[in-house]
C-alpha cells in the first residue's frame, strides 16, 4: 500500500485539544447483523478511519455517534493508521457489541494523516503517542517502491514494488507516496 506524502512544512492550526473530546460508544448488532454504520477513510486513502454514515436503526448501547467521528480504537485495539479493509475486518470480528473510541471531527484532530503526522509534538503529549501508533500501523503495511532493478534474491511484490521511472513519477504526482528520497540518483 502507498500513503500520502508528508508535507514537513505543515504547521497545525490553532485547535482544540482533541484528547479532551474522546468519547466511548458501544453499538449492538441489529437484526440484519450489522452495527448500522458505514466507515470511510483508512491510511490507504491518506486519512484516519471515520464514520461515514449512521443509519436511523443503529442500536446505541452507550454514548453517541455521528458522521465524521474519527475512530481511534475498536474494542480496545488502536486502529489509527489502519488501511480501510483492516479497519472493516476489525469491526466485523466484533461479537454482538462493538466498542469504539472516537473523536468528533472538528475537535482538533485532522482527518488527513499527512497533516497529523507532519508536526513534531512533545514526547509526553497525546499527539506524540497517537503519531507513534499511526506510524506503527502504517509501516507494518507498507511495501517500499524502487525504480532500480530487482536483485537476484529479491521477490517483486514481497521485498519491493519495482517500478519504472514513469510509474513512480505518476504515483508521486498523485500524492500516493508516504515518503520518498533519492539514492544513487534514482
Amino acid at each position: 500500500h502507498y500513503f500520502i506524502q508528508s508535507n514537513l512544512s505543515y504547521v497545525m492550526p490553532d485547535r482544540d485539544d482533541w484528547e479532551l473530546s474522546v468519547k466511548t460508544v458501544k453499538l449492538s448488532r441489529s437484526g440484519d447483523g450489522s452495527f448500522g454504520i458505514s466507515i470511510e477513510g483508512g491510511s490507504d486513502n491518506g486519512k484516519f478511519g471515520h464514520v461515514d454514515s449512521v443509519r436511523e436503526s443503529v442500536i446505541v448501547a452507550q454514548g453517541d455517534i455521528s458522521p465524521g467521528d474519527i475512530i481511534l480504537q475498536v474494542n480496545g485495539d488502536a486502529v489509527g493508521g489502519f488501511i480501510h479493509w483492516d479497519l472493516l475486518c476489525e469491526i466485523r470480528r466484533s461479537g454482538s457489541l462493538l466498542t469504539l473510541l472516537l473523536v468528533p471531527q472538528g475537535r482538533g484532530l485532522p482527518l488527513d494523516l499527512a497533516q497529523f503526522l507532519a508536526p513534531k509534538f512533545d514526547e509526553d503529549s497525546e499527539d506524540f503517542k497517537l503519531q507513534k501508533v499511526v506510524r506503527h500501523n502504517i509501516f507494518i503495511k507498507t511495501l517500499p517502491c524502487t525504480t532500480r532493478p530487482a536483485r537476484i534474491d529479491e521477490k517483486p511484490g514481497l521485498d519491493y514494488l519495482f517500478l519504472t521511472e514513469e510509474d513512480f513519477a505518476d504515483m508521486d504526482a498523485k500524492g500516493t507516496c508516504f515518503h520518498r528520497y533519492l539514492r544513487y540518483g534514482r
